[in-house]
């Protein structure tokens, strides 16, 4: 690359301008396009950029901004992770399972859960908004329960499936999952124990519109070899890369 000359006096370092100034026509040396930097540290380039440090941006971004390679969420970025939990209103209530109770574990600690029986499958209703940035990727669900009873062996098999409706309003909600649209997932776990923390993930695509409304059931079937007690779903978290 030549570079252009430089002229023999520089009269002000209140502006740089590097290649003729971004939006700056041809003159003499001095091409078009290039680089502004102003005195209040804005940069206007409309060419490409490579950093090889951090980049650090405090104000907003206008327009579309894309990356070819990972990026990764800081300690203030974006996050893209929700929780649907058993408070009124924030996703999911029962309907044949038992009634959202409150456990005491021991004298300093009760938690709220929504038992489901191993004798027949058990459902509960699941309805939240699909983020409205949601990009399709595909998501991750984690089934978080625990079970008050002790020495039982066996798997809890939990179900998650509806469809994901359009944001428009008149849309229909009276759907059937179907090929490619609507949220399908199942994830077996072992029981671990009596008060003890279990996490079952499934991996699913979402499918449908982003921004759109999820209205589904979550049940625990009785597939496979259930251990003989309830399940006590204390909520689901939903997660995309």
């Amino acid at each position: 690359m030549t570079l252009p000359g430089m002229p023999p006096d520089i009269v002000s370092r209140e502006y740089l301008r590097v290649g003729g100034g971004y939006g700056a026509a041809a003159a003499g040396l001095s091409p078009a396009g290039g680089l502004d930097v102003d005195n209040a540290g804005n940069v206007a380039t409309d060419g490409s950029l490579t950093i090889g440090g951090g980049l650090s941006i405090g104000g907003r971004v206008e327009g579309a901004l894309a990356f070819n390679g990972d990026l990764r969420q800081g300690p203030d970025g974006c996050d893209k992770t929700w929780l649907l939990d058993l408070a009124p209103g924030h996703g999911i209530a029962p309907c044949t399972a038992g009634a959202v109770t409150v456990y005491d574990v021991n004298a300093h600690q009760r938690l709220i859960a929504i038992p489901f029986d191993h004798s027949a499958q058990k459902s509960a209703a699941v309805n939240f908004a699909v983020p409205p940035d949601y990009d399709g990727s595909l998501l991750k669900a984690s089934f978080v329960w625990t079970c008050a009873a002790g020495g039982l062996s066996g798997d809890a098999y939990w179900k998650l499936y509806g469809p994901n409706d359009a944001p428009g309003d008149g849309d229909s909600l009276n759907q059937t999952v179907g090929a490619g649209t609507g949220l399908r997932c199942a994830a077996i776990d072992t029981c671990q124990g009596q008060w003890l923390l279990h996490v079952a993930q499934a991996t699913l695509s979402l499918g449908g519109a982003a921004g759109g409304f999820f209205a589904g059931m979550l049940a625990r079937a009785v597939d496979g070899s259930p251990f003989a007690g309830d399940a006590l779903l204390l909520g689901i978290r939903l997660e995309y890369a």
